[in-house]
């Protein structure tokens, strides 16, 4: 609108006064902010009879922010069609958005194995993978502060239904990573004939589902969970608010998986083993940690999912004082052998030779100070950038007031930046 001064004519004052008063009012008000969001909406079919799913990605903008989006894929991927100029290699596809509005079709194979068995599946009555299996992760070329609203939506065969890590409206899945100017789905899927068990514990929502007729103990887990997830939130920084748990029989792998705001776990497990640990709290461990570790620093991430999950049961009651000594024995025993807990990834001796530095430094700070390992884990979890093994002693020494005598061990010598 243009702002100006005008005489009006006698006959029509009165209305220029009320017109002038609008525009006087127009132009003193604050613009219209710029809507600077794109939509992303991803529909997945399954077609369970070749073991695939075809995928849809569809863009809605206002003005040109997604001009070009770039992923790596592998031999699983196939068929890619898209609205404008799609460029197809032996591993990567580029496709320049069009500037209001257009798609991009795939089609994936979901089985991928694991050694002999499988960590993505589809039978013909269900599939489990994980959205990162069925939608490859990207590079993309936006405008500044410019985010993503994202959704995810299944079309699927008579009978099925489908379970995701977000919250689902009307059979649509809201995708949100605020971290993340693209949302792209992750986390752990089922599709198919499922049963399907909620909850709320705290501030959590859990979710527990799996095939039907496969053994999935739902209700065990949502037990389990029931009586240690309280003591977990008590030791986050912020606490977990979705939680789902997805499990199936074979031929899926024989352990657990975690992903964001998910893990997996395989149907014929025990929730509590007899040495007095819990693979699905260990899993559990891993979600709500969320960490980021270094290259060669695994036992960290590791040894704190094993330590927490075993110490959690203590505190719950769900296992004795007694029978967690004999785990934190157990595992002593079992890493005696170790000669270094740093290497490219955790073995299960390594692992245990975590725990008992953990057990053993938990012990050095209570005989010194009146701190415990729950504020090591806080001051871990807080830090924004990969941690390494310095970074624990860092955080030892000022718990301390001098290095820690534990994190000195032979067992860390090799441990580098």
């Amino acid at each position: 609108m243009n702002c100006f001064s005008a005489r009006q004519k006698p006959g029509i004052w009165r209305l220029g006064l009320i017109a002038l008063g609008f525009a006087v009012s127009a132009c003193n008000a604050e613009p219209e902010p710029e809507d600077r969001e794109y939509r992303l909406d991803f529909v997945v079919t399954p077609m369970p009879e070749a073991a695939a799913v075809a995928v849809s990605m569809e863009v809605s903008q206002g003005r040109h922010w997604l001009r070009e989006v770039e992923f790596d894929f592998d031999t699983r991927y196939s068929d890619f069609e898209g609205d404008g100029q799609l460029d197809i290699g032996s591993d990567t596809v580029k496709w320049s958005v069009p500037k209001r509005s257009g798609s991009l079709n795939w089609t994936v194979q979901i089985p991928n194995r694991r050694g002999n068995s499988f960590d993505a599946y589809m039978d013909i009555g269900w599939a489990i993978f994980r959205a990162e299996d069925i939608i490859p992760r990207k590079s993309s070329v936006t405008a500044v502060d410019v985010t993503s609203k994202t959704t995810l939506r299944f079309d699927l065969p008579a009978g099925w239904s489908a379970t995701t890590p977000y919250r689902e409206r009307r059979g649509v899945f809201s995708v949100e990573n605020p971290d993340r100017r693209l949302d792209l789905p992750s986390g752990w899927i089922a599709m198919g004939s499922l049963g399907t068990r909620f909850d709320t514990v705290g501030s959590t929502r859990v979710v527990v589902t799996g095939p039907s007729r496969q053994g999935v103990r739902r209700m065990d887990m949502l037990a389990l969970l029931r009586w240690n997830l309280p003591e977990l939130e008590r030791i986050l920084p912020a606490p977990m608010r979705r939680l789902t748990v997805v499990s199936g029989g074979d031929p899926m792998w024989r352990g657990g998986l975690s992903a964001p705001t998910s893990l997996f776990i395989h149907a014929d497990l025990p929730l509590i083993s007899e040495n007095g640990t819990s693979l699905l709290l260990h899993e559990v461990m891993h979600v709500a940690m969320n960490l980021k570790v270094a290259d060669g620093h695994d036992w960290i991430h590791e040894g704190l999912a094993e330590y927490f999950s075993i110490e959690l049961m203590r505190r719950s009651g769900t296992i004795s004082d007694r029978r967690y000594r004999r785990a934190i024995r157990e595992l002593r025993e079992w890493s005696k052998d170790v000669e270094s807990v740093c290497g490219r990834e955790s073995t299960g001796p390594v692992t245990a030779a975590g725990v008992t530095l953990l057990s053993d430094l938990n012990a050095e700070l209570a005989e010194n100070t009146e701190k415990t390992i729950d504020d090591l884990l806080y001051e871990v979890l807080s830090r924004d950038e990969p941690v390494n093994t310095q970074t624990v002693r860092d955080i030892a020494e000022t718990l301390l007031g001098s290095p820690s005598k534990t994190l000195s061990a032979d067992i860390l010598g090799n441990c580098s930046d």
